[in-house]
């Protein structure tokens, strides 16, 4: 149990997914009291539009509204709310924050792409103990993909995101159910060549290919959904998911089971959020196509990353 009587509020608003955490810092150490998230698909027209879709606002701010009940009923000290790629790239983002702020109170505040990584490792960090190193970390997100890699003392010695994500790749590139080859082919370009083109930049090739990477870490919705599946969970359980591994053929044998068929059977896989059904696919691709450049034959999923950092990061303030 969390000592301080002020716990905080860690707010992320995604691309498709907005999620609330609560918790207090206590020794150093995260305690998280409650969470909860809701799928708005926020970001879903801006790959065709460059705009924040009028529905998804609506219905953000009305989970905004839910979420400040619940920082209320535990008499939070401090809501920190972030946006990330899908407020990072809508031409609509001011408008949205002024009007999330004049119906709820709650201020959000945009970071950029290094930032959100920077904040993720340090969510993971703090409750991945067993980790060994070096490690790369990535957090799959709707419009994103964030990646660090930690040299063997644990120190940040490159990051990037890209602007590849779940949400993103479907809107792009998937218009078949199932998707067709062609579909699936171009998705695989895509990713390939942002993923080479940030490993370049970064300079971390040469460490790529001397092998020595150890531990390949997934965080985000595509990796703990893909955890859930792997488990057969009928409801979501945080604490079964985390640190649970997948190995490459796995996750691969699930990627072609899930083009084999239609949305509506996708829709029904246990373990598989019917909202997620469709963005499914292109997370997985990524997923595999990291982990097919790293060289890696598993993955271990983490059920904390971003909020957790910004809660770490506001500290205790009681």
């Amino acid at each position: 149990m969390c000592k301080s009587p002020f716990p905080n509020a860690a707010i992320d608003v995604g691309t498709n997914t907005l999620r609330l955490l609560i918790g207090c810092v206590d020794k150093g150490k995260l305690v998280r009291l409650s969470a909860e998230r809701a799928v708005t698909r926020l970001g879903r027209d801006i790959p065709q539009k460059g705009v924040l879709n009028e529905d998804s606002i609506e219905k953000s701010i009305i989970s905004l509204l839910q979420f400040k009940a619940s920082i209320e009923k535990y008499k939070t000290h401090n809501t920190i709310a972030v946006g990330t790629s899908a407020l990072r790239d809508a031409g609509n983002s001011r408008q949205f924050i002024e009007a999330v702020k004049a119906r709820t109170g709650i201020s959000i505040n945009i970071v950029s792409g290094d930032k959100e990584a920077e904040l993720t490792v340090l969510g993971v960090l703090g409750n991945c103990p067993i980790l060994s190193m070096p490690a790369f970390i990535t957090d799959i997100g709707g419009g994103s993909t964030e990646w660090v890699f930690c040299d063997s003392s644990s120190t940040i010695a490159a990051k990037s995101s890209l602007q590849i994500g779940a949400v993103r790749l479907y809107q792009q590139f998937i218009h078949s159910d199932p998707p067709a080859r062609a579909e699936i082919k171009n998705i695989k370009k895509a990713v390939f060549e942002s993923v080479i083109q940030s490993f370049l930049i970064s300079g971390i090739n040469s460490v790529i290919n001397a092998g020595e990477i150890k531990s390949f870490v997934a965080t985000g919705g595509t990796a703990t959904t893909v955890a859930a599946i792997n488990l057969g969970l009928d409801t979501y359980d945080a604490d079964i998911i985390h640190l649970h591994t997948i190995s490459f053929c796995k996750l691969k044998a699930l990627l072609e089971y899930l083009l084999s068929v239609p949305l509506c059977e996708r829709a029904i896989v246990k373990g598989l959020e019917p909202e997620r059904a469709d963005i499914i696919i292109p997370g997985i691709i990524i997923l595999l196509t990291l982990m097919e450049i790293l060289k890696t034959d598993s993955l271990t999923v983490t059920d904390y990353g971003l909020l957790e950092g910004v809660l770490l990061t506001s500290g205790d303030r009681s």
